[in-house]
């Protein structure tokens, strides 16, 4: 989870009185890298690899900023360090978790540590009555953009460049996956795995994203667009790699096209659902909204558990199956 910069840390009065007054508890608490290691291998057993990964990265962080000396004064700097980061409060809250174990472990009285750092709050979102120009054209891509970026694609990269490119940008757009779950990624040395060859099987009509990729921890069912099935048979074939697309690489193919931004495809898949009537359950579905949105739109987990992958498969294709995401000229040179 790397640090994103967001709105300044505005502490309340109450919170900024307090961190103006020296702690009850003069005394420092010693934490080591032993102890961080203690912790993840307690708590972590049952965390996804991202998750874990994550939270390695927020711990190893504080215990860099406090020079692993728990005190008053480290944990000011410490909150003063992650005032600017817009999920702060994401930082705060796996620091709480790793404290109240230390406070077990050790046998220290920390709480009023652990209360500092609980009432660092998230930054407010801003409310608007219109869409600023780049969110604006994050949701105007349009299917003859796509299509004229295939085009592009398949005329200016080599074969099995245009193959990898192609076939992700028709798979995303005609199911909203998100870039961080279809492709692999590399960053800082901590290498996050995308879509792979042996999740396909192409005598079916989809596949079954894992719940270690999916960004909101839950499978789901991708479905398969006939124009795409044909060109994921060729991929396997040939690419020799188990990932089949590499995000940095790909993303540098699509900056030269009308499409400019992977993450536009999946607003393009939920924008274009909606033109075409595909009913918002099924899309909701198969795009892999994260739990706050399901419940603004009155959906729950058991809510899918009436329908098949092959219920989803059906009805998608139904609507999505006629949508010609690839021009009838195209030829991959």
């Amino acid at each position: 989870m790397p640090a994103t910069p967001g709105v300044g840390f505005e502490p309340t009065r109450a919170h900024a009185q307090r961190l103006s007054r020296p702690f009850t508890n003069s005394h420092t608490v010693k934490i080591t890298k032993e102890d961080l290691e203690d912790y993840l291998e307690t708590k972590g057993s049952d965390w996804s690899p991202k998750h874990y990964r994550d939270q390695k990265q927020i711990l190893s962080k504080f215990l860099d900023i406090t020079n692993g000396i728990l005190s008053f004064e480290t944990v000011k700097k410490y909150i003063k360090e992650i005032s600017h980061y817009a999920k702060r409060k994401d930082y705060a809250n796996a620091v709480c978790r790793f404290l109240e174990f230390i406070a077990k472990k050790k046998n220290c009285d920390i709480s009023e540590l652990i209360e500092l750092l609980k009432e660092i709050k998230p930054p407010k979102k801003e409310k608007k009555l219109f869409a600023d120009p780049e969110e604006d054209e994050a949701f105007t891509l349009t299917l003859e953009e796509i299509q004229e970026s295939i085009r592009i694609i398949a005329q200016t990269c080599k074969p099995l460049t245009a193959l990898r490119a192609i076939s992700l940008i028709v798979f995303m757009a005609t199911t909203g996956v998100r870039p961080e779950e279809a492709c692999a990624k590399s960053v800082s040395g901590i290498y996050t795995p995308g879509i792979q060859k042996s999740m396909f099987d192409l005598s079916r009509d989809y596949i079954i994203l894992p719940a270690e990729i999916s960004k909101t921890r839950y499978k789901r069912v991708l479905p398969i667009h006939p124009q795409l099935k044909p060109l994921i048979g060729i991929l396997l074939k040939i690419w020799p790699k188990d990932d089949l697309w590499n995000y940095n690489t790909i993303r540098k193919v699509i900056q030269e096209t009308p499409i400019k931004q992977l993450k536009r495809l999946r607003k393009f898949f939920v924008r274009y659902s909606a033109e075409i009537n595909f009913p918002e359950a099924y899309r909701i579905a198969i795009a892999g909204h994260d739990e706050s949105e399901l419940m603004k739109l009155r959906v729950t987990e058991e809510f899918y558990r009436k329908f098949t992958p092959e219920k989803i498969v059906e009805k998608y294709m139904e609507y999505w199956g006629q949508v010609p995401i690839i021009p009838d000229d195209f030829r991959l040179i």
